[in-house]
């Protein structure tokens, strides 16, 4: 024990990361060895591996005509965000989220890094588009954002998609921003022709990942392909056996897993999870839920988040509510919430301190302080209610 009866670091990090980051801001300013803690980089990886697994750490944010910000655990209060592209005149999309950051895009064609916790963005640097020399027109733009583990890193991919010509398919010219090198640079095409002209690249386990045809145009079979973000190579993700083929189908993630969606229009659809990353035979089908017998009452189902314990799904049906299923009972209920537009798109944001203006680099916690803050969080050290931080004491 040190001198004072202080408690150790590696406690007094695993106490503080359990709180939400906005609490932690406004810590900050409690002492220096406070406010240095809090802003270093291994902190805040360490608060994020805490607050990506609370429910009260966690928003839904949703995109309508503007953005709002729904709070996960009441599903209640809907605020509106005043973000950085923000303007009367023209509306912002969500190009991807990953680590409590958003990729943010307007028709202004402005692209930005935003952590709506701490308030910090990074607009992203201006690229050209890329003709090759057949093409004078592309078909359509999707993007990705998300984090490369092994270069500590967070890029946003751009994929151009190209008709295909003469004896050549489709395919896109593929372009990577660093936020590191805060510059675009050109990878290898994309050789597949993208399914959906508005879903961005789902991120799970530092890859991107989208659904494209595998064949002769739309008459090919469907297939998911991943980005690895580390390695900047396509790899193919290989599906569950479904057991039909007749389906419209979706790629997601859900709790930190990969997910897929088959939708048997009009008649039910089938959510299937992949429990551990590029093994197929750990795919499992989690829920069905079928149309009524007489009337079908939906379009589709995405799924959102676990709620609670796990024993159940928040989904978004036909981008216009919230549905609930219990994983016990095999029911699923409409959630009231107040105030939904008549069509939204959503992601769920976990509040986080990572920084955006390269903080990130040179600074590192030793490793076995982290390794045994990350024990002491998920042994639950928020069992201790007063907590004395040498000088500085703080009521839990």
């Amino acid at each position: 024990m040190p001198k004072n009866g202080s408690l150790p670091a590696d406690l007094i990090a695993a106490t503080l990361c359990r709180l939400p980051a906005k609490s932690l801001l406004r810590f900050r300013c409690l002492s220096k060895s406070w406010c240095s803690e809090i802003d270093s980089p291994a902190f805040a990886q360490l608060h994020l591996h805490h607050s990506a697994k609370t429910p009260s750490n966690l928003s839904l944010i949703l995109r309508d005509g503007s953005l709002r910000s729904l709070d996960f655990k009441s599903l209640d209060g809907l605020v509106k965000l005043n973000h950085p592209l923000d303007t009367p005149f023209f509306g912002t999309e969500i190009l991807g989220c990953c680590n409590g950051l958003l990729a943010l895009y307007n028709s202004e064609e402005e692209i930005v890094i935003w952590n709506p916790i701490t308030r910090e963005h990074r607009r992203l640097p201006e690229t050209e588009l890329e003709y090759p020399p057949e093409n004078m027109f592309f078909d359509f733009i999707v993007y990705g954002f998300g984090y490369d583990s092994v270069h500590d890193d967070y890029k946003l991919v751009r994929l151009v998609q190209f008709p295909g010509f003469r004896n050549r398919p489709c395919f896109s010219v593929a372009k990577v921003d660093s936020l590191k090198e805060n510059s675009w640079r050109r990878i290898r095409d994309f050789p597949y022709e993208l399914v959906f002209k508005r879903c961005h690249g789902v991120h799970v386990n530092n890859a991107l990942h989208w659904v494209v045809y595998r064949g002769s145009g739309s008459e090919g079979e469907k297939s998911i392909v991943a980005l690895d973000l580390c390695s900047e190579e396509y790899r193919v993700i290989e599906q569950p056996n479904y057991g039909g083929r007749k389906f419209h189908l979706n790629v997601g993630e859900l709790g930190g897993c990969l997910a897929v969606t088959a939708n048997y229009y009009l008649k039910r659809i089938d959510l299937w999870v992949m429990k551990e990353y590029g093994v197929k035979e750990s795919w499992g089908k989690l829920l069905t839920v079928s149309q009524p017998a007489k009337k079908p009452t939906f379009e589709f189902m995405l799924p959102v988040a676990y709620v609670g314990d796990g024993s159940k799904v928040l989904l978004v049906q036909d981008s216009n509510k919230f549905v609930c299923y219990d994983l016990i009972s095999k029911k699923v209920d409409e959630v009231g919430v107040s105030g939904l537009s008549d069509y939204f798109e959503v992601v769920v944001l976990a509040g986080s301190l990572v920084k955006l203006n390269n903080g990130n680099e040179g600074v590192v916690y030793e490793a076995n302080l982290i390794a045994n803050a990350v024990n002491l969080v998920d042994i639950g050290a928020d069992e201790v209610d007063l907590v004395d931080f040498g000088d500085d004491e703080i009521l839990l």
